[in-house]
């Protein structure tokens, strides 16, 4: 069980906080001893819609002869509809109730007195009230299934309801929990090519959130009417360079032989694309150690998109068909691109000439100085591909 510990030694450390953990235990200041005077505490439960079960396993506050409404001393829970529960006293271990959908508020005070022998211990559990299987949106009645198997678009919408997407945030919520290239719950009317809102939601809600290629780009956007909508790899962030492993695109004048590859021609010369296998499975490195593998192939490094933008088409097309073919678990690669002296350039030398960040990257975080390529723009696909897929419900409230 995770620990959620409210402690104060003597009386510098300050106790509460934010509760995301789906488990864990509240203790009074100080515990095992007894807490301080003059304290306030305030933990704020973030359910994010699930139901919140408290237990008491040791409980000896104040008493007041009046109730607890009237104590210099108590625990409270504040609900999100706006009505407070107090407790003071000594209370037998036991459930106290629970906190239901939405953000909840346990409050704890002590007064000016000795509280020598006065201390709490109270567990909690976060109850999700999505299907098994699903994932819950924080602030939301919306679960999500990520498969972890490959159908075509019209194999996957009898799966299940597929999901749609209505914000920037239950985009990023989608992308961050991916596992490459998948399907949504939406597809064309009409050519995208003509109007980047020519599509639907097959759950019937409102078309009134995209995330395409680009408006009018008429190499990635290709099909007609009834194709499925997928997420591809596309745009950049900045991540910290070093502790953080991920798979990686390496790029090669000669055709590798360590994992799925393919190559293109251009004014520069020959340039193949693979994504680096060892014993079969997917090399994960910090961004330097990507970098030292890659540059063991001919004339390799990591991949440099520099101002070409057909060469950032063509890695995305690749993405899509054959290394999306061999199941690679990823939601952001490595690319060869950092920040040295305040610039962002590629590990070529090549300036930054084309912009394809994500919305509000690149950010200024220290030591967030290289960058990935994520699973983040949508395109049309012919429907019999296959591809992963997201499901999504919802729950009344």
């Amino acid at each position: 069980m995770l620990l959620a510990r409210a402690g104060i030694s003597g009386s510098q450390e300050p106790c509460g906080g934010d509760i995301t953990e789906s488990a864990g235990i509240i203790y009074s200041p100080g515990y095992p001893d007894g807490y301080p005077a003059n304290v306030t505490c305030a933990w704020t439960f973030r359910s994010g819609w699930r139901k919140i079960h408290l237990f008491i396993e040791e409980f000896n506050v104040e008493w007041s002869i009046i109730d607890c409404y009237g104590a210099m001393e108590f625990v409270s829970l504040s609900h999100p509809t706006g009505s407070t529960t107090r407790f003071c006293g000594e209370i037998p271990p036991g459930p106290i109730g629970h906190l239901l959908d939405g953000i909840g508020l346990m409050q704890f005070v002590s007064n000016d007195k000795n509280n020598e022998r006065h201390r709490f211990k109270i567990l909690y559990m976060m109850e999700s009230r999505c299907p098994s299987g699903y994932f819950g949106r924080d602030g939301t009645n919306s679960c999500y299934f990520f498969s972890d198997e490959k159908l075509s678009f019209a194999e996957a919408a009898e799966q299940c309801t597929l999901a749609s997407i209505h914000s920037r945030e239950e985009q990023e919520f989608v992308q961050s929990h991916a596992r490459s290239t998948f399907w949504i719950g939406a597809r064309t009317t009409a050519p995208l090519g003509e109007s980047i809102w020519n599509f639907e939601f097959m759950d019937g809600s409102p078309t009134d959130y995209q995330e395409f290629w680009e408006e009018g780009d008429v190499e990635m956007l290709t099909c007609g009417a009834g194709c499925g909508i997928l997420v591809v790899a596309d745009r950049w962030k900045n991540r910290k360079c070093e502790r953080e492993e991920k798979p990686f695109v390496c790029e090669s004048s000669d055709t590798p032989s360590a994992g799925p590859f393919q190559c293109f021609e251009y004014v520069n010369g020959r340039r193949c694309f693979f994504l680096p296998q060892e014993q079969g499975d997917w090399i994960r490195r910090d961004f330097d150690g990507a970098r030292e593998h890659c540059r063991t192939y001919p004339d390799g490094d990591l991949i440099a998109i520099g101002g070409n933008e057909q060469k950032q088409v063509d890695l995305a097309k690749t993405f899509e068909t054959v290394f999306d073919e061999f199941s690679v678990e990823y939601d952001e690669v490595w690319i060869g691109l950092r920040k040295a002296d305040g610039v962002w350039k590629w590990v070529d030398g090549s300036l930054l000439e084309l912009d394809r960040w994500e919305e509000e990257y690149p950010t200024e975080d220290f030591g967030k100085d290289c960058g990935v390529m994520t699973v983040s723009s949508w395109k049309d696909s012919n429907p019999q591909n296959q591809h992963y897929y997201v499901c999504k419900t919802t729950f009344p409230v």
